[in-house]
């Protein structure tokens, strides 16, 4: 039993460490994505964990003023966009 806990311990830091190099190389696109990144980077930097983590993401926030997101524009503000398109 004791090998077994000790193997899932290696293991587990195996994943955090290939964990932390993925999230170091991201290149967030906005200020919102950064954020989200920052909270990876601390939380998988805490030499105390608990057994579960929990980061809420959101991933798309709709507002006024989305146009200049392009693509990155939220769903309702391109589906309000494509129906207004299609009712001409």
């Amino acid at each position: 039993m004791h090998r077994l806990l000790l193997l899932m311990a290696i293991m587990m830091n195996l994943v955090m460490m290939t964990m932390r190099e993925i999230i170091s190389k991201l290149k967030p696109l906005n200020p919102y994505g950064e954020s989200k990144n920052d909270f990876d980077k601390w939380s998988s930097a805490q030499e105390r964990k608990p057994y579960f983590w929990a980061g809420l993401k959101f991933f798309n926030v709709y507002g006024p003023n989305e146009y200049h997101k392009g693509r990155m524009a939220s769903d309702i503000f391109h589906g309000f966009h494509q129906i207004k398109k299609e009712e001409k």
